[in-house]
């Protein structure tokens, strides 16, 4: 796969977890991908890739109204307007994600940088403050919520308050059944909320 097809990928796979604005995409990927080359993300080299995905379907867009997210059923494509609006993959995009086989990072000492997407499901309800793994076993449930915190610096989680328990099959993002496997489920706060 070429460079901008990884970018692509690397900017789906920002948006995974949550609606990502242009500036998250841009700090995880440069939290979670800048390993993968020599340089840092900008929101200029961002910016043209975003518009690809709209155009192509793989992303949804959505703009901010009285604190709201709104999708936008017909997104301008101008500059100004992506830099404003919000971003979720389609259950195309998600299917494509799926299906990518991500470059090789090389190690850090900062625990995992990236889970293999075929082997788990992360789902973060911003709404009930809960982040839900589903995975084939327990240690890739602990590494995907490892790399999710590593991603999430403004969230702490709340001790006492993770549940893991065996699942007959969990649905993957793109469709996918895996037969098998764990759910981990923790709640957290925003990291400068009182407990």
């Amino acid at each position: 796969m070429g460079a901008k097809s990884d970018l692509s990928m690397f900017v789906l796979d920002a948006m995974q977890d949550d609606v990502e604005s242009l500036d998250t995409v841009v700090s995880y990927l440069n939290a979670g991908w800048q390993s993968a080359r020599s340089q840092g993300f900008t929101a200029e080299e961002v910016l043209p890739v975003l518009k690809d995905l709209v155009l192509k379907g793989h992303v949804s867009v959505f703009e901010e109204r009285d604190l709201v997210l709104h999708p936008v059923g017909r997104p301008s494509l101008v500059e100004r307007d992506l830099r404003r609006y919000w971003y979720a993959p389609t259950a195309e995009g998600r299917r494509v994600w799926g299906e990518w086989e991500p470059p090789p990072l090389p190690d850090d000492d900062d625990g995992p940088s990236i889970v293999p997407p075929g082997q788990w499901t992360c789902d973060d309800d911003y709404r009930a403050c809960t982040i839900t793994v589903h995975a084939e076993d327990l240690p890739t449930a602990r590494a995907v919520l490892e790399y999710w915190r590593n991603r999430r610096p403004e969230i702490a989680l709340i001790p006492g308050k993770v549940h893991v328990g065996p699942v007959s099959e969990f649905r993957r993002h793109n469709g996918t059944v895996v037969s098998g496997g764990v759910r981990l489920q923790t709640s957290y706060r925003l990291a400068s909320s009182p407990e």
